[in-house]
């Protein structure tokens, strides 16, 4: 916003690009997105999975790290975990 703007921009899309790393080939992983912080839990995530807006599931071949991008607006919020599919 400008020095002197008294109004919010519009709201535009964000590409933003989400990288998970430490993983192990192999293993089954979720990555979870929320629309807001206190909508992430602190235990329990793939028990409380109902709490997140978007679930991945995806498993890695080879290397360490999964990439994948999300479009949102400006004014959206995203908050990602990534987990184990076997945990509770």
């Amino acid at each position: 916003m400008a020095d002197t703007a008294t109004a919010r921009p519009a709201s535009k899309p964000v590409t933003l690009t989400v990288t998970v790393s430490n993983l192990t080939p192999g293993v089954s992983y979720k990555l979870y997105r929320h629309a807001s912080m206190p909508s992430v839990p602190d235990a329990r995530f793939n028990g409380t999975a109902g709490q997140a807006s978007q679930k991945t599931a995806f498993t890695i071949s080879a290397g360490t790290t999964y990439t994948t991008s999300v479009t949102i607006a400006s004014s959206d919020v995203a908050v990602f975990r990534a987990v184990h599919a076997s945990a509770s």
